[in-house]
């Protein structure tokens, strides 16, 4: 019962609620609002060093198509997962795609992850790398 497992206030509990959501989000798209909120609370304001956890719960979130109450606080999380994958290369070229294509899902747009996934340096390296 993720509402249960979010009782617990540690990163082990929340991990694995985001875990749980990621495993069913596609076959079941429904969600409670106070389960995202509390998720989107504690990642960005307790920021997890791995970006890949990161990418699930904005996954998540693109597949259930939930806007967050605090769009402004979720804008400045995406930026910085943005600004920290391209700055320190965790990102690979399908993550980026991926970032942008959740991103896309839930309305929003960065310019710097835009300019970085059409440039020609990087649709010529993609290329490559699918032959």
């Amino acid at each position: 019962n993720l509402p249960r497992l979010l009782k617990e206030d540690d990163q082990k509990s929340y991990l694995w609620a985001l875990r749980i959501l990621d495993l069913g989000i596609e076959k079941f798209p429904i969600y409670q609002k106070d389960t995202f909120e509390k998720l989107m609370s504690f990642l960005t304001s307790n920021p997890v060093p791995l970006v890949y956890i990161s990418l699930q719960l904005l996954r998540i979130l693109a597949v259930a198509g939930y806007q967050p109450d605090n769009v402004d606080s979720f804008t400045a999380w995406t930026q910085h997962i943005i600004d920290e994958g391209m700055e320190t290369g965790h990102l690979n070229k399908s993550k980026l795609i991926h970032l942008a294509y959740y991103m896309s899902l839930l309305g929003l747009f960065n310019d710097a992850l835009l300019l970085k996934i059409f440039s020609l340096d990087f649709v010529i390296d993609l290329d490559q790398d699918i032959q």
